[in-house]
């Protein structure tokens, strides 16, 4: 893409819907950053420690509002109560939101001022952060006692539990400047299995053979994820996996602030208008 950085495009949100955690802390030397190891493996206990019992506070606000605008006693009433009573419970840290606790998926975007440090001393591998990540997820799956539903092959047709949630799957990137951004997500199986992917012509930008195509897609889909549930589709890219990448990232809502028209320069939109149909 003309040498398009993904990472310019990636909103991460406001500052102020952050919070400071209690790890340790980085530290500056020589113009780069210094990550310490153990920052990034309590970084990922953190993580996801709280999103197994804690759903994000604009979902819950959502909820809460959809109470007024559904008729009392009704079908959807009862669902939208239930789903909030069973936040209340989850969110005092002993039951889960859901049975299906999900695999831990981590996303990084590693500048190019940043070093990673050991107990040893400086680790500049890739390598290092993510068996760091993964040693953090690993601990808030044994001691919050979540359910470690991973699978592993031990032949065409045979698999059995790993028995400790991993692995992860951490993919790290190179990025600009001096800091180090992450996206932590625990994808349940049953969400992370219902995607279609089919390579098309030219011919499917029409917008009745458009409307067609994905009416007969998302029906097809199936109920089978806890909310909140989030739906992505992504037109065009150079590759099947970039197209695949983006629309994890996209319904993750890193790409919301894209905007809604571009010059043809191979540069990404955000179709607001095909959201609403």
């Amino acid at each position: 893409m003309r040498g398009m950085d993904w990472s310019e495009h990636l909103d991460f949100g406001p500052a102020s819907a952050y919070e400071r955690l209690p790890i340790e802390a980085c530290r500056s030397e020589g113009g780069r950053l210094i990550v310490p190891r153990e920052g990034l493996k309590r970084l990922a206990f953190i993580a996801f420690s709280s999103m197994a019992f804690a759903y994000p506070a604009g979902h819950l606000e959502r909820l809460a509002a959809l109470i007024d605008s559904v008729e009392p006693g009704s079908g959807e009433a009862l669902v939208i109560s239930s789903l909030l009573v069973n936040a209340a419970i989850a969110a005092q840290g002993v039951y889960p939101l859901c049975q299906d606790t999900g695999t831990a998926l981590i996303y990084g975007w590693k500048g190019a001022g940043v070093d990673s440090e050991g107990a040893s001393g400086r680790e500049a591998e890739v390598g290092s952060d993510a068996k760091a990540l993964a040693e953090g997820a690993e601990e808030a799956y044994s001691s919050k006692r979540l359910r470690k539903s991973q699978l592993g092959p031990i032949s065409a047709l045979e698999e059995k539990n790993t028995g400790d949630n991993l692995p992860a799957m951490v993919d790290i990137s190179a990025d600009g400047g001096r800091g180090f951004r992450f996206l932590f997500a625990a994808k349940g199986g049953g969400s992370s299995s219902k995607f279609s992917l089919s390579m098309e012509s030219p011919a499917i930008l029409d917008e009745g053979r458009l409307v067609r195509t994905l009416e007969s897609r998302v029906a097809a889909l199936g109920p089978s994820a806890c909310p909140p549930y989030t739906l992505g589709v992504v037109l065009g890219g150079q590759s099947p996996s970039q197209a695949l990448k983006i629309l994890e990232l996209a319904v993750y809502g890193l790409f919301d602030s894209l905007p809604a028209s571009a010059s043809g320069d191979g540069s990404f939109i955000r179709c607001r208008d095909w959201e609403e149909k």
